[in-house]
């Protein structure tokens, strides 16, 4: 089975007069993203950017990006971050994930069939200090199902992480409250967890972290609201993963990621081309 919303990005590429653009590879770029604008706009920079509709663009864009394509979250999230004074760059980058779509508008969410009994696995991630105007990191979390994801979100954290390791889990605990509520859901139905959920993560002294194997004098300015994965991993809730970056499929979700990687992320999480 495929969901997909191909009749709507063909009318939002229409409605943005981008029928004739090139399509591109990927949501967003790096380069694009990373840049910082300290300076003010100028009059005509203003002017221009008044006219033009991007909230509305953003609006449509997080439709998309709620709906059937993780794959264009995090850029939508990282521009959403700019709406209350978007700059010309901003606009740029909204637009190339028009361009993208364009070139993807058949891409949906493929789930297979499955006769045996009902279980998701779980995928985390953070970047670490990424955002330039406040140091904060990304989480990026994905729960799949019959080889397809059901719930994939990327969100600023809260708080600024002291470390790589304190990204990731934080990212971990944002990841074991999506666990908890698609369990109790997926009880409520008839399909009650009887083993832990698996959390993969790429992060080893994350998972250190919560198993609370040495590292607890280290990490004591660590929110004490995260630490409640060590009592769901105790109780048999969740289980925590190593995998491989290149295995990571929350990867996309927290940060742009080039050309072929990204391609294959991307169909690896369960987005297929169907016509």
């Amino acid at each position: 089975m495929t969901i997909k919303q191909s009749r709507f990005i063909r009318r939002l590429v229409e409605k943005y007069n981008q029928t004739d653009a090139t399509p591109v590879v990927n949501p967003c770029d790096k380069g694009q993203l990373a840049t910082k604008v300290d300076t003010e706009p100028s009059t005509s920079e203003r002017e221009r950017m008044s006219r033009r509709p991007f909230r509305s663009l953003i609006g449509a864009l997080q439709y998309l990006a709620m709906g059937t394509r993780p794959d264009i979250a995090y850029a939508v999230s990282y521009i959403s971050r700019f709406a209350e004074e978007p700059r010309e760059v901003h606009w740029n980058a909204a637009i190339r994930i028009v361009h993208y779509l364009k070139g993807t508008v058949n891409l949906g969410i493929t789930y297979k069939g499955n006769s045996g009994s009902v279980t998701f696995v779980a995928w985390s991630d953070s970047d670490w200090a990424s955002d330039a105007q406040t140091r904060r990191s990304t989480t990026g979390l994905m729960l799949t199902m019959n080889s397809g994801p059901v719930v994939f979100k990327t969100k600023l954290q809260r708080t600024v992480a002291l470390s790589t390791a304190e990204a990731e889990y934080t990212a971990i605990s944002m990841c074991t409250q999506e666990v908890l509520w698609v369990r109790a859901l997926l009880e409520e139905l008839g399909h009650a967890q009887v083993r832990p959920t698996t959390i993969c993560t790429d992060n080893k002294s994350a998972i250190a972290i919560a198993k609370n194997v040495g590292y607890s004098a280290r990490a004591k300015h660590v929110d004490i609201r995260y630490h409640f994965v060590r009592a769901h991993l105790a109780d048999g809730d969740i289980d925590l993963q190593y995998v491989p970056s290149a295995s990571q499929l929350a990867d996309f979700l927290t940060k742009p990621i080039e050309g072929k990687t990204f391609q294959r992320l991307v169909s690896v999480c369960g987005l297929k081309a169907t016509s």
